[in-house]
C-alpha cells in the first residue's frame, strides 16, 4: 500500500461522496486506501460513504478532529499518509507524481499546492524543488501549517511519535510544524493537488473566542 487517505468526519453528508469521488479519481487502484473516521456524526454521512467499494470505515465516539486524524494514523497501511478534510476534495489525476517525487527521494514530507475552487490553475509542466530538511523549508518558504499540504511518511510520523494535540484549536498547526522540524527531507513541487472548500461556522473560520 503506497498511500493512505484519512479523511476525519463530523456531519459530512452533504460533502463526503464528492470528497471520496476526488480520491477515487486519482486512478490508484490497489496502491491507495481510503479510510474515513468518523467522529460520532449525527447525520448519515456513514451510509454515503460506505456507498463507495473499498472505503474503511471507522466509528468513534465524538472526541474532536484530532482525535479522528489520530485514530486514522493508527488504522493507515500505507507509505505515506494524505489527511483530507471531509468538505475538501483532490483534483482529479495529480497526486501521482507528488507520491512518485516523495518515492523516489525517500522524502518524509512532500508538499504540494492547494487553492479554492475559483483559483485553481495548473502550470504546463510538472517541477520539483530543492530538497531541504524541515527547518530550512520553513525559513525559506512561505509555508502553510495544514496537514492536508503534505504528503507525510508514516514510518516517520510513527518513529518521531507525531499524533495530534487533542482537545484544542491550532492542532493542526502544532503537528505540521513539529513535523517539520523533525524532518530531514522535505521537498515541493507546483502541482495543486487539493481544492480547499471554506464552510461557514466551521472551526477555521469561527472567530469566538
Amino acid at each position: 500500500m503506497k498511500l493512505s487517505f484519512v479523511i476525519p468526519m463530523y456531519n459530512a453528508e452533504k460533502y463526503i461522496g464528492k470528497c471520496i469521488e476526488s480520491i477515487i479519481a486519482q486512478n490508484g487502484e490497489g496502491s491507495y486506501e481510503v479510510i474515513v473516521v468518523d467522529d460520532g456524526s449525527k447525520d448519515n454521512g456513514k451510509d454515503v460513504a460506505l456507498q463507495y467499494s473499498g472505503v474503511k470505515y471507522f466509528h468513534k465516539e465524538n472526541g474532536g478532529q484530532s482525535t479522528a486524524r489520530n485514530m486514522g494514523i493508527e488504522k493507515a497501511c500505507g507509505d505515506y499518509i494524505c489527511f483530507v478534510d471531509a468538505d475538501d476534495f483532490l483534483i482529479e489525476k495529480t497526486l501521482a507524481p507528488v507520491l512518485d517525487m516523495a518515492e523516489r527521494n525517500n522524502l518524509d514530507m512532500a508538499c504540494y499546492g492547494i487553492g479554492r475552487p475559483e483559483q485553481i490553475k495548473q502550470a504546463d509542466s510538472f517541477t520539483e524543488y530543492d530538497i531541504m530538511n524541515g527547518g530550512d523549508y520553513i525559513a525559506k518558504n512561505n509555508y502553510n501549517n495544514g496537514p492536508w499540504w503534505y504528503l507525510i511518511k508514516k514510518e516517520f510520523i510513527c518513529r518521531n511519535n507525531l499524533r495530534f494535540v487533542e482537545g484544542r484549536y491550532g492542532e493542526d498547526g502544532m503537528f505540521t510544524m513539529k513535523a517539520l522540524l523533525a524532518a530531514e527531507r522535505v521537498q515541493g513541487c507546483n502541482m495543486v493537488c487539493y481544492c480547499y472548500v471554506e464552510q461557514p461556522n466551521s472551526t477555521t473560520t469561527n472567530r469566538n473566542r
